[in-house]
């Protein structure tokens, strides 16, 4: 009422609880210059001042509204004018219920000695300092949209108009802008001087917080499902179908039951999923039976030759890599992990194994045993191709090793499958080498004879190190096998 074009308004006007001034005379005083308040500005300013409890609006009918009611949707074609609002005064005992209703604490008496207003001052500083410790409307405020539904919204924005603003008063009074009186007599218009409205609001307080709870529940099952891979495994397959039933929208309420619900089956969930993963898991990572079952791949014959001869340019070098490709995985393959600790907070370890991977992992060896045929054979099958110029080549690198050169001439004829690697020594194994290499320097060419086999020979060793050799050095269940291991 004191800004400038609100005093000329209603300057030298008779305005009381009986009598009210119509809109269209505040519209012709406020519309006049200097001021030329358009219509709705001049409704936003009354709005504002019914707001303050400064004034009341009066319909045609004689009701009134109020800043209680205010907030409700307002027809200005039914408001004839305004009046001054009717006092509502509450007496200082009325105020003290509604402090000791607000704050619980019994030992407040009266309002009328100074240390029993400190008392009703230090126990609304509590009441704030554990209601923002709580944060009822702040949790609510912070879940997604799509996990709330109409009903639980509209009990929120009440809660927030009442409660919410009820917090507002009493930071008010912390700092001194508000009087006690005017804090409780504010209280007491929050919730219309009514005991069963306070308690209706204080029960959908529960409500929202149920809700709240019941929602972030909702919110880590959906995170860890997400995430958590399908299995074979029907108990757990079946728990997963009735949990994402009971998070889905026909269960977003505040029933605790439907929480206790959702917790059962989270918590049987869980177990089923980490007895079941951590099963596949220690399978593949940490067996001893698979470790030893690749150790014997890896000391047979076929090995020996798959990798003596898989650098070589008539090797298929997807065979090689695939083979390389499993040994460091098998390298890798050992886990430390407390696996059932991180399943708790997320469906799968820190490792590589997989689910969706388990049954191409749990038997590398097998895996391994296929490749090392599958590129034997084809590098037989180009042996076999090439026979002519091989038979020329050996005999000519195997002057210095005859007996070798017999005994690969005749492996060669007489085994046409992969069994013609079996038991083959290492000169037999270099001198193979070299007459491949030999035939791939020189396809059209005879071997020149009067260069010695040995000469031959030693430019077309390999330079460095089998790659086969590092990787098998590296695996740890070889590297760190102890002796007893190794003879078993």
């Amino acid at each position: 009422m004191k800004l400038p074009f609100v005093r000329a308004a209603f300057d030298g006007v008779n305005i009381s609880n009986d009598a009210d001034v119509t809109l269209d005379d505040l519209a012709s005083r406020m519309g006049a210059a200097p001021f030329g308040l358009t219509r709705e500005a001049l409704h936003l300013v009354l709005a504002a001042l019914v707001a303050q409890r400064q004034l009341e609006f009066v319909t045609f009918s004689g009701n009134r509204i109020n800043q209680r009611s205010l907030d409700l949707q307002i027809i200005w074609d039914d408001i004839a004018g305004v009046a001054k609002p009717f006092v509502e005064v509450y007496s200082s005992e009325r105020l003290c219920d509604w402090a000791i209703r607000v704050t619980g604490n019994q030992q407040i008496k009266s309002l009328d000695k100074s240390e029993d207003r400190l008392m009703v001052i230090d126990t609304l500083t509590g009441w704030l300092t554990n209601w923002r410790e709580a944060r009822f409307l702040e949790e609510f405020e912070a879940l997604p949209d799509e996990s709330l539904n109409s009903s639980i919204w509209r009990t929120a924005a009440n809660l927030k108009k009442t409660f919410g603003a009820l917090a507002d008063s009493i930071d008010a009074l912390v700092q001194n802008t508000v009087p006690l009186d005017q804090c409780l007599h504010n209280i007491a218009d929050l919730f219309s001087d009514s005991e069963a409205e306070f308690d209706k609001k204080k029960n959908d307080l529960i409500v929202l917080r149920y809700f709240t709870q019941g929602a972030a529940l909702r919110d880590e099952v959906s995170n860890y499902l997400a995430l958590c891979e399908t299995t074979a495994d029907e108990e757990v397959e079946q728990l997963r179908l009735m949990l994402l039933d009971k998070i889905g929208p026909t269960y977003f309420t505040a029933d605790p039951s439907v929480k206790a619900d959702i917790e059962e089956l989270w918590r049987d969930f869980k177990a089923a999923f980490a007895d079941h993963y951590v099963e596949k898991h220690d399978a593949v990572m940490n067996s001893r039976p698979v470790a030893d079952k690749m150790k014997e791949v890896l000391r047979s014959d076929k090995w020996s030759a798959f990798e003596s001869f898989s650098d070589l340019d008539w090797f298929d070098s997807h065979f090689a890599a695939g083979a390389k490709k499993l040994v460091r995985n098998l390298r890798n393959s050992e886990c430390k992990e407390d696996v059932r600790e991180l399943l708790a907070t997320k469906p799968f370890c820190t490792c590589s194994f997989s689910l969706a991977r388990f049954e191409r992992r749990q038997d590398p060896s097998s895996r391994l045993e296929i490749i090392i045929n599958q590129g034997l054979v084809f590098f037989r099958a180009k042996l076999s191709e090439n026979a002519d110029k091989l038979t020329d080549a050996i005999r000519v690198l195997g002057g210095h090793n005859s007996q070798a050169a017999a005994e690969l001439q005749k492996r060669l004829s007489s085994a046409k499958d992969v069994t013609a690697f079996t038991g083959m020594t290492t000169a037999e194994i270099h001198l193979l080498r070299g007459a491949i290499s030999a035939v791939i320097k020189n396809p059209d060419t005879a071997v020149d004879p009067k260069k010695t086999a040995f000469e031959k020979f030693s430019d077309l060793l390999p330079g460095e190190v089998s790659d086969w050799e590092r990787e098998i050095d590296n695996l740890d269940i070889f590297a760190n096998a102890d002796e007893n291991n190794i003879s078993a």
